[in-house]
């Protein structure tokens, strides 16, 4: 893990105990900050991308949000979650055929941990399923 001279992983407890009530208390931006913050000082922590990408996507910026998902399912591969918002990003914006090849995506990272992403795959089979009409 790499952090910042002078930071202690403490000090980056802290900050996303900050973050994470300020997105709690719906103060989204200030959450926002502090996330990319995070994500600054330690490139490496999945909980910074995944806060960021959270409050874009409630900013409705899918694409930023998308990009952050991306970065957050890049640090564990095994975290599916970022694959499904991922594919809810690309249904907000209303990008169908996007949203299909992430249903995909998810669907194969799924079937390579067997049964223990089997609600989540059947999840993006159903999913894929109503989109296809």
């Amino acid at each position: 893990m790499y952090i910042k001279k002078g930071l202690t992983k403490g000090n980056l407890e802290a900050l996303y105990i900050m973050a994470f009530r300020l997105y709690e208390a719906e103060r989204t931006l200030d959450a926002l900050h502090c996330f990319k913050l995070m994500a600054l000082l330690n490139a490496l922590d999945k909980r910074a991308w995944f806060g960021c990408a959270a409050c874009f996507e409630i900013l409705k910026r899918y694409g930023a949000a998308i990009g952050c998902y991306e970065a957050a399912s890049a640090i564990d591969i095994n975290d599916l979650i970022p694959l499904l918002r991922i594919f809810h990003c690309y249904l907000e914006s209303n990008q169908k055929n996007q949203a299909l090849l992430a249903l995909d995506n998810a669907i194969e990272a799924a079937e390579k941990h067997g049964h223990l992403y089997s609600e989540l795959k059947e999840h993006a089979i159903n999913m894929k399923n109503i989109l296809g009409k």
